[in-house]
């Protein structure tokens, strides 16, 4: 940060103390960096404490609650890891909560608060779609919401430490004893939540969820670029779902931000372009297969029916004392005539995921009437005829789309629109190359 001109006002008369109070008592990290480069006054008072002033106001700005999940989603961001070092840092940061950091740089305040910001949104995005029609209307708690935002951070430290699915240091066999182990299977069903959620984000997969006709028409999501696209036709890329995931999960492997890029990109060749679109990967070795392998095996036994060793074998106590009991209650009955094989990411949950169950107050839960004896799960809307038409149409365009691709045409192709396909490297039937026309 340079120093700015000095602005000959009387506030280079006020003790340096009292210029460096006034910084700290700034609202956010924006405020304090205006009013810094505002004159040179202020900018001598900062440099000579800036880590302390810097502090005051990042800790302001950031809920205190989720400090422990931001110095841990910081720390591993910047990390080049070993085996070693993974292991150690893992054993560091989730052995216990109590992850501490005496002061901020201006460098670490900005990326932190930032990335807050970034799971606030999506929090409050996956709870306001999730409560909508379920509950009264009663707000959100800090409880409820705090809950949503932990879980985002879970998984982008998840990220962080196994984003490299390709060669992973740790099996996902390891990675239940060393990551999933220190989590309760409520806190780990909440992690399943926000995955499905960020799946559903850019892979929403029905029609039904756009709110009218414009907004069908302009949205680009990872489905489209599956349905019209040449080179993901030749390569027989497929819808992506919580029951498919294995298109996507490259994609989510790279975390909160760069979701967040993909969503805010505007038009189809700023979406592909970010969806690694030449030659789209596939992996079952990130979070979805890591949810299911973080089961035991099944010994038969219903959780109904656990003795007080069984509890202590199978639940793992949660790595956050919360204070209120509907995570955990809700937890317990949906899973009550359930084994330790389903205790995480089971199939017949999905939809039940899909609103978050395991993140709500008790009194939330207990006005939606899910503890109630005659209380069923909805089933999951079947797809509509526009779907099962559009996944046909998907189906039968891979074989004209593989045709056009060894012709050497790219790009967006329809069966009722071929204007869009781009001819690089036009090829004759013989398989001769020919100019551009």
């Amino acid at each position: 940060m340079s120093p700015p001109q000095d602005t000959g006002k009387a506030i280079v008369d006020l003790p340096i103390e009292l210029r460096q109070a006034i910084l700290g008592f700034m609202p956010d990290l924006s405020s304090l960096i205006n009013t810094t480069k505002s004159c040179s006054a202020f900018y001598q008072a900062f440099v000579e404490a800036h880590q302390r002033i810097v502090s005051q106001v990042f800790l302001r700005e950031m809920d205190a609650e989720l400090l422990p999940e931001a110095i841990s989603v910081l720390e591993s961001s910047h990390k080049t890891w070993t085996r070693e070092s993974l292991l150690e840092f893992i054993t560091r940061t989730l052995d216990s909560r109590e992850v501490s950091k005496g002061s901020w740089s201006m460098t670490e305040a900005i990326s932190t608060v930032g990335f807050y910001h970034q799971v606030h949104d999506l929090a409050i995005d996956f709870a306001t779609k999730s409560i909508r029609g379920r509950c009264d209307g009663t707000p959100l708690s800090q409880a409820e919401l705090n809950r949503f935002e932990r879980a985002f951070y879970r998984y982008e430290l998840y990220c962080n430490l196994f984003k490299d699915y390709n060669y992973p240091f740790l099996s996902l066999e390891e990675q239940k004893y060393v990551f999933f182990s220190k989590f309760s299977p409520w806190e780990n069903e909440q992690l399943d939540c926000v995955h499905g959620y960020l799946l559903r984000l850019i892979a929403p997969g029905k029609l039904s969820d756009f709110k009218n006709l414009l907004s069908i028409l302009t949205r680009i999501d990872f489905d489209d670029i599956a349905e019209h696209d040449i080179v993901w036709g030749e390569m027989c890329v497929d819808y992506s779902d919580h029951h498919n995931p294995y298109y996507l999960e490259p994609t989510l492997a790279r975390g909160i931000s760069s979701i967040c890029l993909i969503v805010a990109a505007d038009g189809y060749a700023a979406k592909y372009d970010l969806f690694d679109s030449e030659y789209p990967q596939w992996s079952d070795q990130f979070l979805y297969e890591a949810l299911n392998a973080a089961n035991a095996s099944d010994d038969g036994i219903e959780l109904e029916d656990y003795t007080i060793d069984d509890e202590i074998s199978n639940i793992t106590a949660p790595f956050f004392r919360d204070v209120d009991p509907g995570p955990e209650y809700v937890w317990r009955s949906l899973h009550e005539m359930r084994s330790r094989a389903y205790f995480v990411n089971s199939e017949s949950l999905i939809s039940t995921r899909g609103w978050g169950y395991v993140v709500w107050d008790r009194s939330r839960l207990d006005g939606m009437g899910i503890f109630e004896d005659d209380w069923v799960e909805p089933e999951a809307e079947p797809p509509s005829e526009d779907i099962i038409r559009r996944r046909e149409q998907r189906i039968a365009s891979t074989q004209c789309r593989g045709e056009i691709y060894w012709a050497g045409g790219r790009g967006w192709w329809s069966f009722s629109d071929e204007s869009k396909v781009a001819w690089p490297n036009r090829r004759e039937p013989n398989g001769q190359p020919t100019r551009s026309r």
